[in-house]
């Protein structure tokens, strides 16, 4: 295959994962805006639903946190999207596929901690754990936008690919005892 084939075979998974991380860093920022904004409890401690009801009425922490809870969602979508491409379209291609069902793990850890977030009444070590997820799958979904951009994607030795599998591990856990 030339390059241009490539690149061109690649260009669903390169759209998708360029378009979640431009959604995954706005979620971001727009997390930092409910903690600073202390909105956090706008939608009290129910979960998936803001103060039991999926369209609440909205007051400005209602607002701003059922905000982050619908974009998480639009968020989701476009990463299990990457992830579902990566699986049809690059299969037999570890360094598109691997980065994109990474992807696809964390955004699971990452819901799971949004729960326990609202569930548990914001406590910090899990608000710190849910930031530092978040950093987690913006990054897993970069490298998937990057890889799917480069014009030939040369796949990795298995041996590294175990390696760098073990030191986003190991930063992740590092992460969580900070």
């Amino acid at each position: 295959m030339n390059t241009s084939t490539d690149r061109n075979r690649a260009g669903l998974l390169r759209r998708l994962a360029w378009a979640g991380s431009g959604f995954a860093l706005g979620l971001i920022v727009l997390g930092g805006i409910v903690r600073i904004t202390g909105s956090g409890m706008g939608c009290g401690d129910h979960w998936p639903r803001c103060n039991g009801e999926w369209f609440p009425p909205l007051d400005l922490p209602t607002l701003i946190e059922s905000s982050h809870r619908w974009a998480a969602a639009l968020v989701s979508v476009l990463v299990f999207a990457v992830a579902v491409v990566a699986l049809k379209r690059h299969r037999a291609e570890p360094a598109l596929r691997d980065p994109a069902l990474l992807s696809a793990l964390i955004l699971v850890v990452q819901v799971l901690l949004g729960a326990v977030t609202v569930k548990l009444v914001l406590p910090p070590s899990v608000v710190i754990t849910h930031f530092a997820n978040a950093m987690l799958l913006l990054a897993a979904l970069l490298v998937t936008a990057l890889r799917a951009s480069s014009p030939a994607v040369v796949p990795l030795p298995r041996s590294q690919r175990h390696g760098s599998h073990g030191l986003v591990l190991a930063t992740a856990g590092l992460g969580l005892v900070v």
